[in-house]
């Protein structure tokens, strides 16, 4: 399952399918915000700090793993055999730089928008 963050700038609102797939191929979006990805890094190393970090972006746990892409715009998490209380950590950390998540698996963007 992947998990989707990024933040648009005020006033802005693009379709988030296709801002997905070209944040995902790691190209920069006109519309979004910068992101502090050392600052948001360092929050997941802390909240996941019992988890195996096998690399700055990589961590594991027993039978749960997730890796970490970026780019200066966004962040994805490729997670994988991951429990719901441990995603909602992520998500509720990006939330609280007001990256709401983005499901690319139902191709929704959680944030009130209609």
């Amino acid at each position: 399952m992947d998990l989707g963050f990024w933040k648009y700038k005020e006033n802005i609102y693009l379709d988030n399918q296709d801002v997905y797939k070209k944040l995902s191929d790691g190209n920069r979006v006109d519309g979004l915000e910068k992101l502090p990805i050392p600052r948001i890094l360092k929050d997941i190393e802390t909240a996941f700090k019992d988890w195996d970090k096998q690399s700055e972006r990589d961590f594991e746990n027993k039978n749960s793993a997730f890796q970490i892409f970026t780019t200066e715009q966004f962040v994805r998490f490729d997670c994988h055999s991951m429990s719901q209380d441990d995603m909602n950590r992520i998500i509720d950390i990006l939330f609280e730089y007001d990256c709401p998540l983005y499901d690319p698996q139902i191709s929704e963007r959680f944030d009130g928008h209609a």
